[in-house]
């Protein structure tokens, strides 16, 4: 079941996901892009590579650090499986910070101010963005990294049930 795309829309921004973080060895995969395993990023970008259509730009998301590490890996995977035919845009920035995995972890998940996301870079006119995270958990990161950029579409490798949840909250809401 790792093949399971997901495509929703939360809060007006569209989230695109290979599959569910706890289908097969979705979990393990994610784990391994954040430790940057080459076999690894190479599987996972063929996968996202086959889902990208030919306009698209990858804008990889930074992480704790403040800059993108494991996220430019696997863009640059992509941009090498599709010889180049989608870039990489590397003009996202961020706040050196504790990571939002473990600020939920300790109970205090971090605020789109506090990832501090900014835009250091332009975009080609004829590309559509795609800002690429290895996992979306509850969104806060890629929605930071959409109001950075001034629009776009998330890509991940995987979704948790968090942002899953909130979709089917607002659905359930607005055909009451």
């Amino acid at each position: 079941m790792e093949d399971r795309r997901i495509d929703i829309e939360v809060d007006g921004i569209q989230f695109i996901s290979h599959g569910h973080y706890y289908d097969g060895m979705n979990n393990w995969l994610c784990h391994q892009l954040k430790d940057n395993d080459p076999q690894v990023i190479d599987y996972c970008a063929r996968q996202l590579a086959a889902m990208l259509p030919e306009n698209a730009i990858i804008v990889p998301i930074p992480g704790h650090h403040g800059y993108a590490d494991q996220t430019l890996s696997l863009a640059r995977a992509i941009s090498s499986i599709t010889e180049g035919k989608i870039g990489v845009a590397n003009i996202l920035k961020g706040n050196n910070r504790d990571s939002n995995y473990q600020a939920k972890k300790d109970g205090h998940p971090l605020s789109i101010e506090q990832l501090g996301l900014h835009r250091v870079g332009i975009l080609p006119n004829d590309k559509v963005p795609y800002l690429l995270d290895n996992c979306v958990d509850t969104g806060t990161t890629a929605k930071a990294a959409v109001k950075a950029l001034g629009g776009g579409i998330v890509l991940s490798y995987a979704m948790s049930d968090t942002l899953l949840e909130r979709q089917l909250e607002e659905s359930f809401v607005l055909h009451r």
